[in-house]
């Protein structure tokens, strides 16, 4: 077994606090402790933190207004598809995929930050900066907008 924090190797401990007895899983190079209980733990928390899938979201995430000819202009919504804290890479992946699908379906897209109250690098990043290596820099300058973030940011 592969330790999940280093991928080093994990071995099986029995340990014993003089009344009982129980085994646990200890990575032989950083430590890292796992027991039935942290397992259990941790897996009630993922299912927590678990987002529902992207389809239902959309209906209220993402509004539509006409545009010129056949083109329509998506907003994302932000607020109603991540939520006030848009704050990991993991969630910023997902923006951009929904994103690049809207672009590559002729779509105008408009990414709308108002309501969110935390926006990391990371999910920003992920979000949008990585869509310049998939579209040329004019098409995103002519088909993406940002709303709702320069208000975020300080006065000079």
């Amino acid at each position: 077994m592969d330790c999940t924090k280093c991928d080093g190797l994990m071995v099986l401990e029995r340990v014993s606090d003089g009344f009982c007895c129980m085994e646990e899983w200890r990575c032989l190079n950083c430590g890292l402790v796992l027991d039935p209980v942290i397992a259990q733990n941790r897996l009630s928390q993922a299912r927590r933190r678990h987002r529902p899938a992207v389809e239902p979201v959309l209906a209220e995430a993402v509004a539509v207004s006409s545009g010129e000819g056949d083109t329509f202009t998506k907003t994302i919504l932000l607020v109603e598809f991540i939520g006030e804290n848009c704050d990991s890479a993991e969630d910023g992946r997902a923006v951009n995929h929904l994103i690049e699908d809207l672009l590559n379906e002729g779509n105008t897209v408009q990414l709308d930050f108002h309501g969110v109250k935390l926006v990391s690098p990371s999910f920003y990043h992920a979000a949008v900066g990585s869509l310049s290596c998939r579209f040329p820099e004019e098409f995103l300058e002519s088909n993406l907008s940002v709303v709702g973030l320069a208000e975020r940011m300080p006065r000079p």
